[in-house]
C-alpha cells in the first residue's frame, strides 16, 4: 500500500501553486506550463516507473518529474531543475535508513556527498547515477534510448542468490541512459534543500531516557 506522507503533499501542492503561476522560456517563446500529475500505486516499482514513462510520452510531455511519496523540497523546485535545460537532472537526497547516506554515484561506484558550500555555488555536477525520488527527465531521451539500445528495459534491480540488492532500479536506468550518450547532472544547491522524511520507532524506554535527560538539564537563565 502506497502511503503518502503530509510533509510530501504539502510541498508538492505548494510546487505546483507556485508553477502554474509562473510564467517560463521554451523553444523561445514565454509560456506558462501545463502539468499532468500521475499515479501509480500498484505492481512493482519497476513497472510503475515504467508506466508513468508510458503515459508522460502518451500525452506528450515535454518533461517528466520524478517525486517519491516521502520528499520533501521547496516551492520553486520544479523550475530550479528545468532553468539548467539538460536531458537529466535531479538532486541528492538523504537515505531514510541510519546512518543517512547519499543517494549520488560517481563514476567509480563512490557516494558523492553534498556540501554546504557546493550548494552555495550552485555547482551542477555531472555524475553516474542518482536517487530517482527528486528527477527531471526530458521526454525525448526516451526516443534516443530506443534508438540507441532497442528492447532496452528501462528499469530492472538486480537482486544476488542471497537476497541482497546489486542494482536498484534507479541506478539501472541511469546506466541505460549513459549508454545512450546522455548525461546526467546533479544539482548540489536544490539538493541541500531536499528532505527525506524517515519513520522512526518510539517505545516507552526512549520516553523514560527524555524524561531523565530534561530532568539532569540545568536551569535555563530567565
Amino acid at each position: 500500500m502506497e502511503v503518502v506522507k503530509a510533509g510530501y503533499a504539502k510541498c508538492l501542492a505548494d510546487m505546483l501553486v507556485h508553477a502554474m503561476s509562473a510564467t517560463i522560456t521554451y523553444n523561445g517563446a514565454v509560456t506558462r506550463p501545463q502539468i499532468l500529475t500521475l499515479l501509480e500505486t500498484s505492481g512493482p516499482l519497476e513497472l510503475k516507473r515504467t508506466r508513468g514513462v508510458l503515459h508522460a510520452r502518451a500525452w506528450g510531455a515535454d518533461y517528466l518529474l520524478w517525486i517519491d511519496s516521502d520528499q520533501t523540497f521547496p516551492p520553486d523546485a520544479l523550475l530550479q531543475l528545468l532553468k539548467h535545460d539538460v536531458p537529466v537532472v535531479g538532486c541528492n537526497y538523504p537515505t531514510r535508513g541510519e546512518p543517512a547516506l547519499p543517494t549520488a554515484l560517481g563514476f567509480d561506484g563512490e557516494d558523492i556527498w553534498t556540501t554546504e558550500a557546493q550548494a552555495r555555488s550552485g555547482e551542477l555536477q555531472r555524475v553516474a547515477a542518482l536517487g530517482l525520488g527528486f528527477c527531471l527527465v526530458k521526454v525525448p531521451i526516451f526516443e534516443i534510448i530506443d534508438r540507441q539500445l532497442p528492447g532496452v528495459r528501462l528499469f530492472q534491480s538486480d537482486i544476488s542468490p542471497a537476497g541482497e540488492l546489486i542494482t536498484g532500479e534507479d541506478v539501472h536506468f541511469f546506466n541505460q541512459v549513459r549508454k545512450a550518450g546522455l548525461p546526467v547532472f546533479l544539482d548540489h544547491g536544490l539538493s541541500w534543500q531536499i528532505g527525506h522524511l524517515a519513520e522512526t520507532e518510539r517505545k516507552n524506554a526512549d520516553a523514560v531516557r527524555a524524561a531523565g535527560a530534561v530532568a539532569a538539564a540545568p536551569a535555563r537563565p530567565e
